[in-house]
């Protein structure tokens, strides 16, 4: 697929998701898809997992109207960076993504933890940097793995090669063309159960400075300053504070199989 479909039918999907909002007047709220047990869809083609189930209680509490969007974490970059969507969900902070969005910091929606995955056999025994030289390394076309590893691949300290999705990273690391890939623990080893090859990959803990965890968290379009009133943001920041503190949040992670503390 050519550059140039593959902008038509991006430009045209977005326009659908917008024009779908405004005749139904509901909150847009976009997640990554295919990102287990954090956002995936089910069968029914219906938004499940972690985020979703967080957002759904939370809006229901603020009185919003909410309809969750799962989409390639790229195309949810952008779509709320254009302004197609009213935010976004399980992201991380940065200074750029701050320039078009509002982030509610008080209560992060995850303690990400990222890890390095690579052949049992392999030689490599942990993910420090100095390992990683000359190797051929994958990650999720998108994701943020940590700014020492997105420094060393800018530097070429390794050959960074991206992809869209775990399996095919899990594939290209069996089939040798990776040495291995970084990704969130959780979705990566929920993956990785699934094809049954818990006994063929290992992986390693990637640190974020003096942190194993990073915050995600819900972020709200800066391009929609009539509607996201500071008054709906603080109302939204009350009931999150709220469900952390009841112990909701932490129930929604337990039914999901996994900590919320990471």
């Amino acid at each position: 697929m050519n550059n140039y479909i593959r902008k038509f039918l991006l430009v045209t999907a977005l326009y659908f998701l917008l024009s779908q909002a405004l005749i139904s007047q509901e909150i847009v709220i976009l997640c990554s898809e295919n990102y287990r047990p954090y956002s995936y869809y089910d069968k029914n083609n219906t938004a499940r997992g972690i985020y979703p189930e967080i957002l759904e209680e939370l809006f229901a509490r603020a009185d919003l109207p909410l309809h969750v969007e799962l989409m390639p974490f790229k195309r949810v970059l952008l779509s709320l960076g254009q302004g197609y969507a009213d935010g976004m969900a399980g992201v991380f902070y940065t200074e750029e993504r701050a320039r078009y969005s509002n982030y509610l910091l008080d209560v992060p929606l995850s303690h990400i933890s990222n890890s390095l995955f690579t052949l049992k056999d392999s030689s490599l025994s942990s993910s420090e940097m100095k390992e990683l030289e000359g190797l051929s390394l994958g990650r999720k076309r998108g994701f943020f793995v940590s700014t020492e590893f997105n420094e060393a691949a800018e530097l070429r300290l390794f050959s960074l090669i991206e992809a869209e999705s775990v399996d095919q990273l899990i594939h290209m690391t069996l089939s040798g063309r990776l040495d291995g890939f970084a990704h969130t623990t959780n979705n990566a080893l929920y993956h990785i159960e699934a094809l049954s090859l818990e006994d063929k990959i290992k992986n390693f803990p990637i640190s974020h400075g003096e942190e194993s965890t990073r915050k995600t968290y819900l972020a709200l379009t800066r391009s929609k300053p009539q509607f996201w009133t500071k008054e709906k943001i603080a109302l939204l920041t009350l009931k999150l504070k709220e469900m952390e503190r009841d112990g909701t949040i932490e129930a929604i992670y337990a039914r999901n199989g996994v900590s919320y503390d990471g």
